[in-house]
């Protein structure tokens, strides 16, 4: 590894890095706490850092006061209609359009004192406007609003799948921008680069790997982790909770399934008031306690990309991952070795159900996890990997 120390400008525009916050929150907090110790960073985003580690690790931060993007005319019809028929880009950057512009306002000024500027998630590209110089422009893709609209255009309603379908050649057009727009993408997964164009690099998500394994639990206890404002996720737990679910219970009455996770929609909210032997807990301050709480990990996801850090985070507890082919991909899991793969409510039930009966199969499925989390995906190696791509992108003119 080189010595070049560069100078970084990290712009997080939906929420600072966070040790305790959703998948891409802790993904930026852990690089940033290894890329600290190597270079000088600089953190545009909407709030300070609430981790002392984190905050520690970087120098400067610069505040956008700014809220999430006016999103009134994505739940009207004329306002979508107008999005389908017109808009530029997909809904999801669309819906983020004054948040993006005082991004950029306050990144522009900022760059040329850097080597690189860094830029988290596709919806924000056009923070790079039409630069064409120095510094150096990488722009990290947490997942890939193309393949996630092409996901839902499968689902719901002929409107909404309509409108995910023109969103979908949106998001391409999008992608394909960004790899002439920045030196170069990041993506978490081999599957997603190879959708890209342009100079891409994988850096993995990562998992924590530092706590010891407590036993797996012989009790019938299901979790679903993960942010509960996301399309992705709702669709998710609904599809488990309303196709899965009553089969599981049928077969095993005294089975629980925990919902954890921040910000649940009032869909989610009346989804497990109404549900039987489910129980939500919003906002939990240690996802470790409720790991340890659970046999088993669900990841019942029909929508997105990537990689599941929430999917990571089971396998490193040694709890049973129990997920389908889109909630697991990209984590080089094997199906009855690593983890439970399933992609059908009736298949997905009756791997939950044997989980819970079969202790061999259990025991055997979580260990597996846990070993390949150890020889896969750890942080100090993804922030390795990005470290070289910055070393490799920023020309030594510009770092000395």
């Amino acid at each position: 590894m080189t010595d070049r120390r560069l100078r970084l400008l990290w712009v997080s525009p939906w929420s600072a890095p966070s040790l305790v916050g959703g998948g891409e929150q802790l993904r930026q907090a852990s690089l940033l706490l290894r890329l600290g110790e190597r270079h000088d960073v600089h953190i545009v985003a909407p709030h300070e850092p609430e981790d002392r580690a984190v905050r520690a690790a970087v120098g400067q931060v610069t505040i956008v006061d700014c809220p999430h993007g006016s999103t009134r005319w994505t739940r009207s019809r004329p306002g979508l209609l107008a999005h389908a028929l017109f808009g530029r880009d997909p809904l999801v950057a669309a819906a983020e359009r004054r948040r993006r512009r005082a991004f950029r306002a306050a990144v522009e000024p900022l760059a040329a004192e850097v080597d690189a500027v860094l830029v988290e998630h596709v919806e924000f590209a056009r923070i790079a406007g039409g630069r064409h110089a120095d510094p150096a422009w990488i722009l990290t893709a947490h997942y890939l609003p193309s393949r996630q609209a092409e996901h839902l255009a499968a689902l719901g309603s002929p409107r909404w799948r309509w409108l995910w379908a023109t969103d979908v050649r949106r998001a391409g057009r999008l992608e394909r921008w960004a790899a002439r727009r920045y030196d170069a993408i990041v993506a978490v997964s081999p599957d997603d680069a190879s959708a890209l164009e342009g100079m891409v690099s994988v850096v993995p998500n990562g998992v924590s790997l530092d706590r010891p394994v407590s036993p797996l639990p012989a009790e019938p206890t299901v979790l679903f982790l993960g942010s509960l404002d996301t399309r992705a996720n709702v669709d998710g737990i609904s599809w488990f909770v309303g196709e899965a679910w009553p089969e599981i219970r049928q077969e095993l009455p005294a089975a629980r399934l925990v919902v954890a996770g921040r910000s649940p929609t009032a869909e989610v909210v009346s989804l497990v008031a109404d549900a039987q032997g489910v129980e939500l807990l919003p906002d939990v301050a240690d996802v470790t306690l409720v790991l340890e709480m659970s046999r088993i990990v669900v990841v019942p996801l029909r929508v997105g990309s990537g990689t599941r850090i929430k999917a990571l985070q089971g396998l490193a507890h040694a709890r049973v991952v129990v997920g389908t082919s889109i909630g697991l991909e990209g984590l080089g899991l094997t199906d009855r070795r690593d983890a439970l793969v399933a992609d059908d409510p009736r298949t997905l039930a009756a791997s939950v159900v044997a989980a819970c009966l079969d202790g061999a199969l259990a025991s055997r499925v979580a260990a597996a996890g846990r070993t390949h989390a150890q020889e896969h995906f750890s942080w100090t190696a993804s922030a390795d990997a990005l470290d070289r791509l910055l070393q490799k992108v920023v020309p030594r003119s510009r770092s000395g």
